[in-house]
Parts: structure tokens; sequence; C-alpha cells
């Protein structure tokens, strides 16, 4: 599992994408960069409101692989 950290800035757009490694957890190198190009491949979120007021919001989003063992 990669955990991914980033800003929904008030206009939607991503921005401020950080990989996050957590106690002993330590994701392999090309998981983590396929977590990096997911997040900056997707469209725009829709942007908080807090009182109504459309906010930017610091989101941290989980990533898990699986592999199935099998071999092509």
């Amino acid at each position: 599992m990669v955990l991914v950290r980033f800003t929904v800035e008030k206009d939607g757009h991503i921005s401020g994408i950080k990989t996050i490694t957590e106690g002993s957890q330590n994701p392999r190198e090309d998981f983590v960069r396929e977590s990096v190009r997911v997040i900056k491949g997707m469209p725009n979120w829709t942007p908080a409101k807090t009182d109504g007021k459309i906010v930017s919001a610091e989101v941290t989003l989980p990533i898990k692989f699986a592999l199935d063992g099998k071999k092509p």
C-alpha cells in the first residue's frame, strides 16, 4: 500500500502530490511511481466546502496493490 497526500484546490485541480511512508512500511519504488502517475492523471475533483465557501482541502488516499503470483 502507498499513501498519497495531495491538495484539492478551490478550482478542483490537484497539487502538492507527496507519498507517505509510515512505520516499517516501505513500499516498492515502482508502486510509488505508479501511485503518483495515477494521481497526476486524475480529472479535477469536486472542491471542498466549509460554511458554504469553496476551500482547498488536503486529502490522503491509500492505494493498494496486489500481486497474484501468476506469470504471463
